[in-house]
């Protein structure tokens, strides 16, 4: 639809969300290689746990932007890229100097509003031509003041931009108590999320795949002889392998 809006896989840690990014990101990258119109994109992943050190989760969001244009910069149009980096640079040169101590004047908040604008400009361009994906991961990992940051920052700088997508990681559950801690525990979590997040999509822990018997060969060809033994098997790796997430 061409629309800016932010999805959630919404799942318990160890339910596969990674994996399940990294196979959606796999399959869009095969697609770009397609030039229909429909198979444009542009990704850009995130990792929150990596990036956690920083103190202000805007400047490896934008880096991360920077490098991903810098890997596909034959296919970006002329002048976007140039743009992005001379802002971006400008931008986090003002936060860390705000950061080491320096007066934060209003000439720097001018700045910074200017830079970040010019950025949303550049992206916009941009998306006129490819479906921007901004992928999301481990962000119930990280400390909570720092998951509300990104959060809040995503919404801030990329709300609004058509062809905009972000898809976010996360455990709601996890994430409500994280804006509990944050804001106290009388704060409407629900209506906090709604402001950011448009679309959930629920990830389970799944069920045994039909094949499980000859995928875990190993340990089912141990039974062999009676037939008591062999159902006993049948029933065992499957009961077990319900109660346990991917991870484990």
């Amino acid at each position: 639809m061409k629309t800016g809006s932010t999805f959630a896989i919404n799942g318990q840690w160890g339910c596969g969300k990674t994996f399940l990014l990294n196979l959606l990101e796999e399959k869009l990258k095969a697609n770009c290689e397609d030039t229909s119109e429909e198979s444009r994109y542009f990704i850009v992943r995130y990792d929150c746990w990596k990036n956690n050190f920083y103190a202000e989760p805007i400047i490896p969001m934008l880096s991360s932007v920077i490098e991903a244009l810098d890997l596909e910069s034959a296919n970006v149009t002329d002048g976007i890229l140039d743009t992005i980096k001379e802002t971006a640079s400008e931008y986090i040169g003002t936060l860390l100097k705000n950061r080491l101590g320096f007066t934060f004047a209003f000439d720097n908040i001018f700045d910074l509003k200017k830079a970040l604008n010019s950025v949303r400009d550049a992206l916009a361009e941009l998306a006129e031509n490819k479906t921007i994906l901004f992928i999301v991961d481990e962000l119930d990992r990280c400390l909570p003041e720092y998951s509300i940051r990104v959060l809040e920052n995503i919404h801030h700088i990329f709300s609004g931009i058509d062809n905009f997508i972000t898809l976010l990681a996360i455990d709601r559950n996890e994430l409500t108590q994280v804006i509990k801690t944050a804001y106290g525990m009388d704060i409407d979590t629900s209506a906090y999320l709604k402001k950011i997040i448009d679309f959930y999509v629920p990830l389970d822990f799944g069920k045994p795949a039909s094949d499980y018997w000859d995928k875990y060969s190993d340990f089912s060809s141990r039974f062999f002889g009676s037939d008591i033994s062999i159902n006993w098997c049948y029933n065992v790796i499957p009961t077990l392998m319900a109660n346990l997430d991917i991870r484990t």
